[in-house]
């Protein structure tokens, strides 16, 4: 299997600290420094199937609890439900899932970015004259372009362009800095025409855009200052720098719950890892026992009331 490799990786380490005793606080580290470590460079490249993220996510869960790795043990909860922020009364931890659907989108990023080899050959053998978002591909092409293709639609709201010498596409890419025009109009346009084909001597051609585009659209984009001596830019839409950042790509597409005050003052600096943990696993605990103890309150009251009136029939 293509991916065994990563499990061998995984097993030598569960190995080596099985003989050690280690702390709640020293597995997490362990978690975030090692084992999330171990298939980043495979999945940047190879786009995982759903099983071999489960697997691996349960493997990490064994490890946390303190299983070994041919042994099941007791797990607490779901890894995907333990990943997350500290501050919502999770781990602080990213799920094998959230990583690989980050690489996509890194994967694209640096597809749209077109500085690299690998970005032009690939735009040179699929694109062939579309705009990348318009491709499509086939069950005989790269794994790599079929994984991007399914996550282009979702990615590239995160792209846009720093407007330089227009040499960008005028309706599928976002250069006005909040959405493409085909989006803002909501058409799909399969013309890849740039945005300097409607300049004129350095300025906007206004008669060529009010004939393709509404006024208001047009007011917008009379608006953005030209610089034709610079290339245009590309940049990530949630950083101040706009390089792509996979914290904040993170932040975007996990899923968030609400922001729990008390895992916040739990979760600090001055406090050792092991007992911020301890802590939370205990809250955890009381947490679902409260939930258990009410459900088991709700059939109670229901059991007794059907019990009551089935009496009171029979009477």
């Amino acid at each position: 299997m293509l991916f065994e490799n990563i499990f061998t990786t995984f097993q030598k380490q569960f190995m080596h600290w099985s003989s050690k005793f280690i702390s709640f606080g020293g597995r997490l580290t362990l978690i975030k420094s090692v084992l999330n470590s171990i298939p980043i460079f495979i999945f940047h490249t190879l786009n995982p199937l759903a099983n071999v993220c489960n697997r691996l996510e349960i493997l990490i869960n064994k490890f946390f609890c303190g299983s070994s790795y041919n042994n099941s043990g007791i797990r607490w909860a779901k890894w995907l439900k333990l990943c997350g922020v500290y501050k919502e009364g999770d781990l602080g931890c990213k799920s094998i899932s959230d990583m690989v659907k980050g690489f996509s989108h890194k994967l694209w990023f640096n597809f749209r970015s077109n500085i690299s080899l690998w970005s032009q050959f690939m735009l040179a053998k699929y694109c062939k004259g579309l705009h990348p978002l318009n491709a499509q591909y086939k069950n005989t092409d790269f794994a790599v372009w079929k994984r991007i293709c399914k996550i282009k639609e979702e990615a590239d709201l995160y792209i846009q362009y720093g407007l330089g010498n227009g040499d960008v596409a005028f309706w599928q890419d976002d250069w006005l800095g909040f959405a493409s025009i085909d989006r803002i109009l909501n058409t799909v346009t399969l013309e890849n025409v740039k945005v300097n084909a409607f300049l004129v001597n350095g300025e906007w051609n206004t008669d060529r855009l009010r004939e393709v585009i509404p006024y208001e659209v047009v007011s917008l984009i009379l608006k953005i200052p030209l610089q034709l001596h610079i290339k245009d830019k590309i940049l990530f839409k949630n950083t101040s720098n706009g390089k792509f950042s996979f914290e904040k790509l993170w932040e975007l597409l996990r899923d968030k719950e609400e922001v729990n005050h008390i895992y916040k003052a739990l979760w600090h600096n001055t406090i050792p890892v092991s007992y911020s943990l301890l802590t939370c696993i205990f809250l955890w605990i009381l947490n679902y026992g409260i939930r258990i103890f009410i459900l088991f309150l709700n059939v109670s009251v229901v059991l007794i009331l059907r019990v009551f009136i089935t009496f009171l029939s029979i009477v």
